[in-house]
């Protein structure tokens, strides 16, 4: 934290300067460098121009291919990460969301039995507390 004093200034790869505030916390200082997104090395320097550290940004390719892939790519590309692709559906149309999503949720819905089983089981314990009452009421 021998840093922590002052203001930090951040330099990107095109040479422009940003200056932070450092958050001093205990576990040591903290810069926000949300807006490093440029490829290439960025400096953050004390403000008497020390350079207290180089970072690199080097976001991968792909996330710059903005171009929508075709629904059977999308399954392809998605099957290849995942052991089970049974669970994913495809919405086609925006418009159909609500309809989609409740084709989507296939399957037992076991909220309704845990429910009947919690009212089950605090029936029980309520027949368990008043018999155990009049047990230790009648050894008096």
């Amino acid at each position: 934290a021998k840093y922590a004093s002052g203001l930090v200034t951040i330099i990107d790869p095109n040479n422009t300067e940003s200056v932070r505030v450092p958050l001093v916390l205990p576990s040591g200082v903290t810069v926000t460098l949300d807006t490093l997104w440029r490829p290439g090395v960025s400096a953050i320097q004390s403000a008497n121009g020390t350079v207290l550290q180089t970072l690199s940004v080097n976001p991968p390719a792909s996330e710059s291919n903005m171009t929508l892939l075709a629904p059977d790519e999308l399954r392809q590309k998605i099957a290849t990460r995942l052991v089970a692709f049974n669970n994913i559906y495809m919405i086609s149309d925006y418009r159909e969301f609500n309809a989609d999503t409740v084709r989507s949720g296939v399957g037992t819905e076991l909220w309704k039995f845990f429910l009947i089983l919690a009212l089950i089981l605090t029936g029980v314990e309520m027949i368990l507390a008043r018999n155990s009452k009049r047990d230790l009421a009648s050894d008096k």
